[in-house]
């Protein structure tokens, strides 16, 4: 769906993250296969001409794992996982390695992430940790371009980019679409989740 949008879509400039890549480690996807559907993701970003930055993967928090908490996390996330945690520490190490080296070999910023960005779960940002995480992920897009301009911050500018939605998601079993873009800033940039 996202390659077909950037393809009908008329050129503008254009920003992408990719991130959460060891999300599908869990599910038992080998390390092979994921760096080859990201390698195939920057394919298709760099034909749209877009700036696009990669995040690590959060190994510091993933070393801090206790077994316990990585059998209740696992069960929660991931129900038909056998995976270890020794299992999934090696994986992400191996993953997170292949990213920094297709990044530089594409001269694609991979920014590091926190351990203390993740509380006690370990695969996502904690609430509190937002204000710090995000300006240094997102300020890669800034260093290449100088005379972008970071804007105030604002609880109804918060609100509403929360409240929009991915062009596909699943939500307790039910699979729920919204149309892309699926927000529009006030200097008429539009956003799309994929």
């Amino acid at each position: 769906m996202l390659w077909k949008d950037l393809q009908t879509r008329p050129p503008l400039p254009t920003v992408a993250l990719v991130t959460d890549v060891g999300n599908d480690l869990g599910y038992g996807v080998g390390v092979s296969e994921l760096v080859s559907w990201v390698d195939g993701c920057l394919d298709h970003l760099q034909k749209a001409q877009a700036t696009t930055i990669v995040t690590e993967l959060p190994l510091a928090r993933l070393e801090r794992l206790r077994d316990h908490e990585f059998l209740l996390f696992r069960s929660l996330y991931f129900p038909k996982s056998r995976l270890t945690l020794a299992d999934i520490r090696a994986r992400a190490g191996a993953l997170n390695d292949s990213l920094v080296e297709l990044g530089g070999r594409r001269k694609i910023p991979v920014i590091p992430v926190s351990g203390a960005w993740y509380g006690f779960d370990p695969i996502h940002l904690k609430r509190s940790s937002w204000k710090h995480a995000w300006p240094t992920i997102l300020s890669a897009w800034h260093d290449r371009d100088p005379n972008s301009v970071r804007p105030r911050t604002s609880f109804a500018r918060w609100s509403y980019l929360r409240s929009l939605a991915p062009a596909e998601r699943t939500f307790l079993g039910w699979q729920r679409r919204a149309q892309q873009p699926c927000g529009v800033l006030r200097d008429g940039t539009t956003i799309s989740l994929y």
